[in-house]
């Protein structure tokens, strides 16, 4: 039950919860119910959800709001109000928040923004980590974590805490995995989609390229940082992975410190358009990696693989489960023989 101090701001008798980057229908539905259960105990208030970077639309919010309706009393939702906040402006804030109402919004997204990034840090450390187990690399300082990741040495040592019992500790203040983090290795799928910011394109015709012909395209567009992942990838490392053909085109795209733009997609295919129903089969789907270290390796024909880890994601992701097993069961036998 939510109280009255877990709110982001309060203001007269509003009470807002901001969220980040929430895509997930499952999580607006559960803040919705939490807010509408506090708001029942609570009828002299009003309360305010704001997505913030969500690639939930308009359109669907609304749905979602005529779905809550039917099984929230009207008097509550009469009191809730779900906003948007994209692109630098809000969409569907009451019409009686005034402007220093605003400026406390501003200031509570951009501070919350802030945290939420570095917090993302912790699964940069996790991947980099994993890297260096599956590939036997042996053991990293924390002065080297830092730098692979990007991030301050009080980032390392909040993340080798949290990871405390799956590391090894060896001299001279370096660690590494002691096994593969299967715990955290789940809660790391879950969130995939903040963290590396997926977006998924579908072609909405039925002119669909080959696979090989964007690969082709892209390698001849000369898209720095850019690697091919999933499928494609995990079979690069791994050839007798079965499967037949790539559904998708799996993409990494290494961005520390640089504006992500996406608008190669456009050029690959005018056809390619943005999708936010992640049951619907994309055609091609990009991943960001933040981290200073990207792990990519050169690929002959042009363009980068992208490391095992990636890979693996996206083939869990993908919900290829069978394959993502075999493919990890592969990785981690390819390492106890290098020990």
């Amino acid at each position: 039950m939510k109280n009255k101090s877990n709110f982001d701001i309060e203001w007269k008798n509003i009470r807002v919860e901001v969220k980040l980057d929430t895509h997930s229908f499952r999580d607006l539905r559960s803040t919705v119910l939490d807010l509408a259960s506090w708001l029942a105990d609570h009828p002299e208030n009003r309360a305010l959800i704001v997505l913030s970077d969500s690639r939930i639309t308009d359109k669907r919010l609304q749905y979602e709001r005529l779905r809550a309706e039917r099984a929230i009393r009207p008097d509550i939702m009469s009191r809730l109000t779900i906003s948007l906040f994209t692109r630098g402006r809000y969409i569907g804030l009451p019409k009686d928040m005034e402007d220093d109402f605003v400026v406390l919004l501003n200031n509570r997204l951009s501070n919350k923004s802030l945290k939420y990034k570095h917090r993302d840090s912790y699964y940069d450390i996790l991947q980099i980590l994993l890297n260096h187990w599956l590939l036997g690399k042996g053991p990293v300082t924390r002065t080297d974590l830092g730098d692979m990741a990007g991030c301050s040495y009080p980032t390392v040592a909040a993340a080798l805490r949290r990871l405390g019992p799956y590391l090894s500790k060896k001299h001279y203040r370096r660690v590494e995995l002691k096994q593969f983090p299967r715990e955290e290795w789940g809660r790391m799928l879950a969130v995939s989609d903040h963290f590396r910011e997926t977006t998924r394109f579908v072609i909405r015709s039925n002119d669909v390229l080959p696979i090989e012909n964007y690969i082709s395209r892209l390698v001849k567009m000369r898209i720095d940082d850019l690697a091919i992942g999933g499928v494609l990838g995990a079979k690069h490392y791994y050839h007798d992975l079965d499967i037949t053909g790539a559904p998708r085109l799996d993409l990494s795209l290494h961005r520390f410190g640089k504006k992500t733009d996406l608008g190669f997609i456009s050029k690959l295919d005018p056809a390619l358009q943005p999708i936010e129903n992640t049951l619907q089969p994309p055609s091609v789907v990009v991943h960001v990696v933040f981290r200073k270290k990207s792990f990519f390796t050169p690929r002959l024909e042009g363009l980068y693989w992208a490391d095992q880890v990636e890979c693996l994601m996206d083939l869990y992701e993908a919900h290829m489960d069978q394959q993502a097993n075999d493919f990890l069961l592969a990785l981690e036998s390819e390492r106890i023989g290098k020990e």
